[in-house]
């Protein structure tokens, strides 16, 4: 569960549930299927519902040194309630984790960059080519097992019809990990 709040934590502009299966296939790379439901109450628009189904491949990339890299790329299908088209989206993150002492379990700085890229224009507004880049910095948290938060500044550029829309984000994000 995702809710994303706006004008200075006055408003939730978004609600997303996006739950998932996965498949281990080793101790690096993991498969997933999923499925998100958006709700968006956009400032000033008229507010409008999404479905997305994703595939999913999630790779621990490896270290060096203490660094730790990361990858994860999602391919979602996209449907929302303003229009009939679906949408093809493909979405690139490359993370890299850094712990700030020895010690297991330890604070690390992180950061991570996402590229969105729509693959075909729609009825409701996508438009074939570079959605928005996500650019994040900041601390992950350890808190109990593999559970952790993330806690930073994340930058989206928004590549939208006629503009650039450039958003700064105070993020926090809690992952529960059974």
């Amino acid at each position: 569960m995702q809710p994303r709040f706006g004008d200075g934590l006055s408003r939730l502009d978004q609600l997303i549930l996006r739950p998932a299966i996965g498949w281990k296939l080793d101790e690096r790379l993991s498969l997933y299927q999923g499925y998100a439901r958006v709700e968006s109450t956009p400032l000033g628009g008229r507010a409008f519902g999404e479905d997305r189904s994703f595939q999913q491949v999630s790779w621990e990339i490896g270290r060096i040194g203490r660094l730790k890299l990361a990858s994860r790329t999602r391919f979602e299908q996209r449907w929302q309630t303003n229009g009939r088209d679906v949408g093809f989206r493909l979405r690139k993150q490359v993370r890299a984790a850094y712990p700030l002492t020895d010690a297991k379990g330890s604070v690390s700085a992180l950061g991570w960059v996402e590229t969105f890229v729509a693959l075909n224009d729609t009825d409701w507004g996508a438009r074939a080519g570079l959605d928005r880049v996500r650019t994040f910095v900041g601390l992950e948290i350890p808190v109990v097992d593999r559970s952790t938060i993330e806690l930073g500044y994340m930058n989206q550029t928004v590549n939208a019809p006629a503009r650039v829309e450039m958003d700064h984000v105070l993020s926090l994000s809690v992952f529960y990990r059974p």
